[in-house]
Formats: C-alpha cells, structure tokens, sequence
C-alpha cells in the first residue's frame, strides 16, 4: 500500500507526523528516508509530539539511538547515518524488535535488522518548505495505521 501526502511548511509537515503518532502502537517501525535537510527531524519532532513528549527531539546522529519515555511506553529514535559501512553488531536489534516504537533515519544502513512489516516514509524536498511525503506500508497493522492518517489527514488538510 502506497499514499501521497503533500505539506507546505514544516508546521504542516509535524503536524502530519502528530497524526501518525496517534494511530500507532507498540511495535511499530517507521524508516524515514530523505536526503539531509529533507525534514526527517521535523518529522521525528512532530511524532514525539504526538506521543505527549515533551523533551528535546533532535537527531541523534552521534549518539546514534535516543530513547524517550512517554505515557503509553518508548520511543527509540535511531540515526543510522554513521553506520554506512559499518559491519559491527552495535545492539540495534535489541531496540528494533522491543516492545517499544521505533523510529529510524537512515534505515538503508541497517536494513538487516529490520523486520518486513513496517512503514516507510520517504521525505522529498520540494523547495521552499514543500515536502512531497510518500508512505508505504507492509503489514496489516501498518497499513491499518496509514489507513487511519490518510482519513484524518484528508478531513484535515
């Protein structure tokens, strides 16, 4: 299953990423792709928001894995960046089949650990704050999550 989304800032593009965070459950995996600058970082920010996090949401590119606690459990928010090339175990499996949500940038890097069921987001810039966002989901809960934003998202925006 493959959807579209369109924003026109990075509000918006949040607040897409807000409605995600409402209609997932534990153990859902989200890859977001997109070249640097794309707005996968605003995305990750509006989904922790979503969840009630009220901490500092940032790329964790040099710590690689932050994990936020919130009401229903744990986000696990992983930047696979400065893995390219990398063949060490780093315990990355443990956080990806939690119980937890999980949420990767980069997900290319770390392709085998990631179970086949999941969402994959791409992000693509289209200047001046434009963001062109395509979904693809694999797995009857994930799609059942996609289902549910693309109705949100259309009454919505």
């Amino acid at each position: 299953m493959k959807i579209k989304f369109h924003t026109i800032s990075s509000a918006q593009t949040a607040k897409l990423a807000e409605i995600f965070a409402e209609n997932v459950k534990n153990k859902t995996i989200i890859l977001l792709r997109g070249n640097i600058g794309s707005g996968k970082t605003t995305f990750a920010q509006g989904f922790a928001k979503g969840l009630g996090i009220k901490d500092i949401v940032n790329s964790p590119t040099f710590n690689i894995v932050k994990v936020y606690n919130y009401q229903k459990g744990v986000l696990y928010h992983i930047d696979a960046y400065r893995l390219e090339n990398n063949q060490k175990d780093i315990g990355l499996r443990e956080y990806i089949n939690s119980s937890g949500l999980v949420l990767i940038e980069w997900p290319e890097y770390v392709a085998k650990y990631i179970p086949k069921n999941n969402i994959l987001i791409n992000i693509i810039d289209e200047g001046e704050d434009k963001r062109t966002i395509s979904v693809e989901a694999s797995g009857e809960a994930e799609m059942a999550i996609v289902m549910g934003v693309n109705k949100k998202w259309a009454t919505n925006y």
